[in-house]
C-alpha cells in the first residue's frame, strides 16, 4: 500500500536527479515540475533516481493534486 512512487521502490533519501527532461536539484524544483506536469494532464512523470552509488529510472503516477504519487 501507500503511494505509487513507494510500491515502485522510491524511498526516503533517493535523489532526484531528472523529473521527464528536466534536472531539479531542491525539493521545490521538483514539486514544481510535478505540478506543471499535472496541469499538462500527465499520469506519469519519469524519475531518474540516486541511491548509495545506483542510479535508476522509476516512472511514477502523479494524481490528481500534482504531487507525487
Amino acid at each position: 500500500h501507500g503511494s505509487d512512487a513507494a510500491r515502485k521502490g522510491v524511498r526516503a533519501g533517493d535523489l532526484v536527479l531528472t523529473v521527464g527532461t528536466l534536472s531539479v536539484e531542491t525539493a521545490e524544483e521538483f514539486l514544481k515540475v510535478v505540478e506543471e506536469a499535472s496541469e499538462n494532464k500527465k499520469k506519469v512523470v519519469l524519475l531518474y533516481l540516486y541511491r548509495s552509488g545506483d542510479r535508476r529510472y522509476v516512472a511514477v503516477k502523479i494524481d490528481n493534486n500534482g504531487d507525487k504519487g
